[in-house]
């Protein structure tokens, strides 16, 4: 006897980070594309400045924009539905925007160059799990995991995002 369907059910829309990652990055791959994309991020934050260091161990990306933080205590954003307090619209913080792949965070707003939230998995050509400090938070993203591990810092000023080479990859001896 065939088992009984109720009527109407819902099952969660979702789609497996590890290869929506790999879909678009053949899009943005190359140096280029990746230094474009965190330069546009940093102009969409309101960013004056922005330094690429590169060392033995990482690329070293800082800016003079700060994050916004909603204050990070659930896998979603109160300001995408409440609204930032400060701001009044609503739109996810900061952290939360960059740890969605394909967001959209910033969609709806015109002044700003990114808009569909997947210039940032460019930087996956070069790490694993990159790591975005701004504030007193650390945010490191693993996508392999699907989870992101938030501790927390001594205050920094604006952002910083760290890109340890991926297994070695770009590793110069």
């Amino acid at each position: 006897m065939p088992e009984e369907i109720s009527p109407i059910r819902e099952l969660s829309y979702s789609a497996p980070l590890i290869t929506n990652i790999k879909h678009i990055m053949v899009g943005l791959q190359g140096f280029k594309p990746m230094a474009r994309e965190i330069i546009q991020n940093a102009d969409d934050a309101g960013a004056n400045s922005i330094c690429f260091e590169v060392t033995q161990d990482a690329l070293i990306i800082r800016n003079d924009a700060n994050f916004l933080s909603c204050g990070l205590t659930s896998d979603n954003c109160p300001w995408s539905t409440d609204g930032n307090p400060n701001l009044g619209r609503r739109k996810a913080c900061d952290f939360h925007a960059i740890s969605k792949v394909g967001s959209g965070n910033k969609y709806r707003e015109q002044a700003l160059i990114g808009r569909f939230g997947i210039g940032f998995v460019s930087v996956y050509q070069l790490t694993d799990q990159p790591i975005i400090r701004s504030g007193k938070i650390q945010l490191q993203l693993n996508p392999l995991s699907e989870k992101n591990q938030i501790t927390p810092i001594d205050h920094i000023e604006g952002s910083e995002i760290q890109l340890t080479w991926a297994l070695g990859r770009l590793k110069q001896n």
